[in-house]
């Protein structure tokens, strides 16, 4: 995905922290949201382009609602986000929703299309449950690996 380096004055920064923060969020991905909102509201991006940006949205409020309603009747727990994955894709709407999103068969592992939505699953929900990822001796995040659902690892989560 392109990137954009933008150099904001110590209050803007501040807001914008600030801001993300209300909404849980990283800066960066509030001012994502920012930008896209923006241009929504201007005219400026086509119908498939808002339609993808809304549909992406739903997905994950859809499945950090189902980690929340995990963690409520029955606790955290480190797999929470593959454990809501897993349950969002029982849900035939969601499921076709993700395949709409990604244009290919949500099972088939290698698809392009599925790098940002999946990660934007895993942040969104480990933000909402208010985790963090577990490490391993490395100091790097442990990656657990699985079969048979739309995601092929997890990072498990700590409160």
């Amino acid at each position: 995905m392109p990137n954009v380096n933008v150099s904001l004055s110590a209050e803007v920064h501040s807001a914008l922290e600030q801001d993300a923060r209300t909404a849980n969020l990283r800066a960066s991905d509030q001012a994502v949201r920012i930008v896209e909102n923006h241009l929504i509201a201007r005219g400026l991006l086509n119908e498939d382009v808002k339609a993808e940006i809304a549909l992406a949205r739903s997905l994950v409020d859809r499945a950090v609602e189902e980690a929340l309603r995990i963690v409520e009747r029955e606790g955290f727990r480190p797999s929470i986000t593959f454990d809501a994955i897993q349950a969002v894709c029982r849900d035939a709407s969601w499921l076709q929703d993700y395949s709409t999103l990604i244009q290919d068969d949500p099972f088939k592992t290698g698809s392009p299309r599925k790098q940002t939505i999946n990660q934007n699953l895993g942040y969104f929900i480990k933000k909402a449950v208010g985790a963090n990822s577990v490490v391993g001796p490395s100091g790097r995040p442990i990656n657990t690996k699985v079969k048979g659902s739309i995601i092929q690892s997890y990072t498990p989560l700590a409160l």
